[in-house]
């Protein structure tokens, strides 16, 4: 079976709701092709969805050691590091992430959580900010900035983000 047949074998299975039965599958893929950095990636995606932090934590350090520049898989490490309590760390994978990748709206909207958490305000207000400038209707960014205005005590601002969710379609 080609690569890409693989991978999308795997990515249905997850589709279909079969998350632990895709991990398998994309666990067994690894075996037989070691190098094959998507497989990785999809796995680490899928071991966050069943709450397997380490297991994780491990695909996306193969995903950064095969492939050094990959942006997406240091924006999910620094989601499980952010996770298992490491927001020092996971800080660092997010700003690794955005440089790699500047107009990465997820990065960006991730850090400015891990930089809520750390109570760099000012630093939180801009990665928001700027994730809304490359995806203005990336909901969870107005939302988060919203609940950072009204800590900081900006009513004003904090209420108008923060009630505009009434108005949101879908599901962030």
């Amino acid at each position: 079976m080609e690569q890409c047949e693989v991978v999308e074998a795997g990515l249905n299975l997850a589709r279909s709701g079969k998350l632990r039965e895709a991990a398998i599958y994309f666990c067994k893929a690894i075996k037989t092709d070691p190098g094959h950095v998507e497989l990785y990636q999809h796995l680490g995606e899928l071991l966050i969805a069943l709450d397997e932090w380490d297991n994780a934590q491990s695909c996306f350090g193969q995903v950064i050691a095969l492939k050094p520049d990959a942006a997406e898989a240091y924006n999910y490490m620094g989601v499980v590091l952010r996770r298992k309590d490491h927001l020092e760390e996971a800080e660092e994978c997010y700003r690794k992430a955005i440089e790699l990748q500047p107009e990465y709206p997820e990065a960006l909207y991730n850090m400015g959580n891990c930089l809520k958490l750390l109570e760099k305000y000012e630093e939180a207000e801009q990665a928001y900010l700027k994730a809304l400038e490359w995806h203005p209707d990336l909901l969870r960014a107005q939302f988060s900035l919203g609940t950072l205005y009204l800590l900081l005590g900006e009513r004003g601002k904090g209420w108008k983000l923060y009630d505009a969710r009434l108005d949101w379609k879908e599901e962030f």
